[in-house]
């Protein structure tokens, strides 16, 4: 088994270790995702959405993320990742998971899916809908004061 660090300056400790790759950054996300079984992503600064995490899931693969992981992300996807704080916690879930091939890809199956219903064109579009009629209430309710 092997871990593999994908991103910007990978830490020291992957030079000193033939089970850790550190590729650092990579031109093509879906071909790194192919070759791995889940993804942790223990991000401690940023802001916005994580597109890659949210390309993760599509891909299938189960995310354990810290909260700024997971940030910004809509619920039914932040409910099918994994949430952790400390080393131990990230160690845990990825032992948990590695152990149980059969649960790893349920749960992979399930990102996937969350992640496809989520970005599928015409729910967007939806959302899109439910966002402006949210947004006339306020207006109307506003006008009526």
């Amino acid at each position: 088994m092997t871990l593999r660090l994908i991103g910007p300056a990978p830490p020291a400790i992957a030079f000193r270790d033939d089970r850790i790759v550190a590729t650092g950054f990579v031109d093509d996300l879906a071909e790194a995702l192919d070759r791995i079984s889940l993804v942790l992503a223990p991000i401690e600064f940023g802001g916005g959405m994580r597109v890659k995490v949210i390309e993760a899931l599509a891909a299938g693969k189960v995310v354990v993320g810290t909260e700024l992981a997971l940030a910004g992300l809509p619920l039914e996807l932040r409910r099918v990742a994994i949430t952790a704080t400390t080393d131990r916690q990230f160690a845990a879930a990825a032992v948990e998971l590695l152990a149980d091939p059969g649960e790893l890809a349920r749960r992979g199956a399930q990102c996937r899916a969350a992640a496809l219903a989520w970005l599928d064109l015409e729910r967007a579009a939806d959302r899109y809908d439910d966002l402006y009629a949210h947004i006339d209430e306020l207006r109307a309710g506003q006008a009526v004061r």
